[in-house]
C-alpha cells in the first residue's frame, strides 16, 4: 500500500480508479484515504487484527478533521502531561523541607520521628492509593503507648492535610477525613516521692544513665536534654539556644557544682555532651529510653515517664517556696503574651539560688553533705544567713572588712550588699576575732580558715577614730 504525504491539495489531486486503492499518510501511521471510482472515504486500521475504521468521506470531512478522529483513535492525541504521584517517602521528605521551615527544630524532630518510625510501612506506597485501614493499622501498632498513637496521628493527619492544599495539591482528598482521633489528651499528675527520687538518683549513676540526673536537677525536656553542646556553656552558664527548645526561646541554665561534676563525667566529645554509639551524633531518644528503662529496673521503681522528673522538679520547687515566676522559668515554660513582650528580666541570679537550694535539697535526700562552691566558698545565699545569725555584738570594722574581703575575692556587688546589711555595732576586739575565725574558707578548694587581718589592726579599726570607708565596687564586676 503506497504512503504519501497528505495534505489538502495531494488529496485533492488523487485520482479515481475502477480499483480502490488506499493511501496511508506518511505522519500518522495507521491513518490514511481510500479513493475508489466514485469517493474518496478517511479510514484508520488499528491493532494487531488490522482492524479498519472508516470516519468519513472527503470532502464531507475535511482533512484536519480526519486527522484529529484518527489521532483519538490510535491514542496518539496529545494530552496534558499529568505529574507523577510521589510516594509517601518523597511527599514526607518535601513536606519536612517546606512546612517546618522557620519553625521550631524540636517540633520538626518529633513529626519527623513520628512519620518516619510510626509510617515505615508505607514508605513505598504511592500517596494516592494510601487507604484509611492502612493508616489504622500503622496506628495500631503502638496502641501500648497511647501517647506515642495520639500523636502520630496527629502527625499524619498534618502530613495530609498539606498534600491537599494547594500548590501541591498531590492529592484529592485526604484518607484522614472524618478518622476519629485514637483517644484523648490526658492530663497526668504523677510525681516521685522521696524515695523513689532517691532510688532513682543512685541507680543513674553511669554514663548514659546519668542524663537522668540532670533531668532530676535541672527539669528539662528530653528532647532539650539530648541535645547540649559544649560550645553552649559559657562562664558557668548553659545557654539551650531556640532552635532546641519546645517554645523556641533561649533557656539559660546556671552550673552549680553537682551538675558540673555530672557534665565533667560525661564521655569525651567535641559537640555534644551526651553522645551516641556514633561518636559525631547526640544521644538518641532511643538511647534515653533504654537508659530510663534500665534506671527503673536498677532503682525497683516503676510506672514513671522522664516528664514525670520534670513535673516532680517544679513540685518540689514549690515545696521549696521558690517563687512561681522563677520556677516557670527554670522549666522554660511560655510566659503570657504581655509579660513575654515587657518582661525582658533573664531572672539569672533567681535561677542560680533556686538550683542551689535544689542540688542541697536532692543531695541531704541521698545523704551527702553539699557545700556549693562558688563565691569563694560562700554563695549570695549563704551570705544572707550567715548575717542573719550573727549575734547583737558584731563589729562595725568587721563588717566593713568583712565586706571589703568578699567584694574583693569575688567582685560580686550582691555579695557586698549581703554583707554590708549588717546593722550591728562593735564593742569588743574579742568578738571581732570570733567574727572572722567563723568565716568561711576563702577559696573554693580551701580548708583552713585564717583571719583576714590580726587581732592588733581590729583594735585600731574599733577605736574612737571613724574608720576608713570601704571601697565602692562598680556594678560593672
Amino acid at each position: 500500500m503506497p504512503t504519501i504525504h497528505l495534505t489538502d491539495v495531494s488529496v485533492k489531486a488523487l485520482k479515481a480508479s475502477q480499483k480502490s486503492v488506499t493511501y496511508f499518510s506518511d505522519q500518522t501511521p495507521g491513518f490514511g484515504i481510500r479513493v475508489g471510482k466514485r469517493s474518496r472515504t478517511w479510514i484508520v486500521m488499528r491493532g494487531r487484527t488490522r482492524e479498519r475504521i472508516w470516519i468519513g468521506t472527503y470532502p464531507q470531512t475535511s482533512l484536519a478533521d480526519a486527522r484529529k478522529k484518527a489521532m483519538q483513535l490510535l491514542g496518539t492525541e496529545k494530552s496534558p502531561v499529568k505529574p507523577k504521584v510521589k510516594t509517601f517517602r518523597e511527599a514526607r521528605t518535601q513536606f519536612l523541607d517546606e512546612f517546618f521551615r522557620g519553625k521550631s527544630a524540636a517540633w520538626k524532630r518529633n513529626v519527623t520521628t513520628y512519620l518516619t518510625v510510626c509510617f515505615k510501612k508505607l514508605d513505598h506506597h504511592k500517596l494516592d492509593e494510601i487507604k484509611d485501614h492502612e493508616i489504622k493499622a500503622c496506628l495500631d501498632a503502638v496502641h501500648e503507648t497511647p501517647s506515642q498513637q495520639l500523636h502520630a496521628f496527629r502527625a499524619m493527619r498534618c502530613f495530609m492535610r498539606w498534600c491537599v492544599r494547594p500548590p501541591q495539591r498531590f492529592i484529592k482528598h485526604s484518607p484522614m477525613e472524618g478518622y476519629p482521633p485514637p483517644g484523648k489528651d490526658r492530663k497526668k499528675t504523677r510525681i516521685l516521692n522521696d524515695q523513689e527520687l532517691k532510688a532513682v538518683w543512685l541507680a543513674a549513676d553511669t554514663y548514659p544513665h546519668s542524663v537522668i540526673r540532670l533531668i532530676i536537677l535541672w527539669g528539662t525536656r528530653r528532647s532539650e536534654t539530648c541535645v547540649i553542646e559544649r560550645s553552649w556553656v559559657i562562664d558557668r552558664v548553659l545557654t539551650i539556644p531556640g532552635s532546641a527548645t519546645k517554645n523556641g526561646r533561649d533557656h539559660a541554665i546556671p552550673l552549680l557544682p553537682v551538675a558540673q561534676s555530672l557534665l565533667d563525667g560525661m564521655p569525651a566529645q567535641e559537640c555534644y555532651f551526651l553522645r551516641s554509639r556514633w561518636a559525631h551524633s547526640h544521644l538518641s531518644r532511643e538511647g534515653l529510653s533504654k537508659a530510663q528503662k534500665e534506671v527503673m529496673e536498677r532503682s525497683g521503681t516503676s510506672g514513671w515517664t522522664l516528664h514525670d522528673l520534670r513535673r516532680t522538679f517544679r513540685s518540689n520547687m514549690a515545696r521549696l517556696r521558690i517563687t512561681r515566676e522563677t520556677c516557670e522559668a527554670l522549666i522554660n515554660h511560655a510566659p503570657r503574651v504581655l509579660d513575654e513582650i515587657y518582661d525582658r528580666y533573664d531572672r539569672l541570679d533567681e535561677k542560680r539560688e533556686a538550683l542551689e537550694r535544689y542540688e542541697a535539697f536532692v543531695m541531704k535526700l541521698i545523704g551527702v553533705e553539699y557545700s556549693p562552691a562558688v563565691s569563694g566558698g560562700m554563695s549570695v545565699g549563704s551570705v544572707g544567713t550567715f548575717a542573719g545569725n550573727c549575734s547583737d555584738e558584731v563589729m562595725l570594722a568587721a563588717k566593713m572588712l568583712v565586706a571589703k574581703h568578699f567584694a574583693d575575692l569575688v567582685g560580686d556587688p550582691a555579695i557586698l550588699m549581703a554583707m554590708m546589711d549588717l546593722r550591728h555595732k562593735a564593742t569588743t576586739e574579742n568578738d571581732s576575732v570570733s567574727l572572722l575565725a567563723s568565716l568561711p574558707p576563702t577559696g573554693s578548694n580551701s580548708t583552713e580558715r585564717r583571719p583576714l587581718l590580726h587581732a592588733p589592726s581590729l583594735a585600731r579599726a574599733t577605736s574612737d577614730t571613724p574608720p576608713e570607708a570601704p571601697r565602692r565596687v562598680s556594678a560593672s564586676r
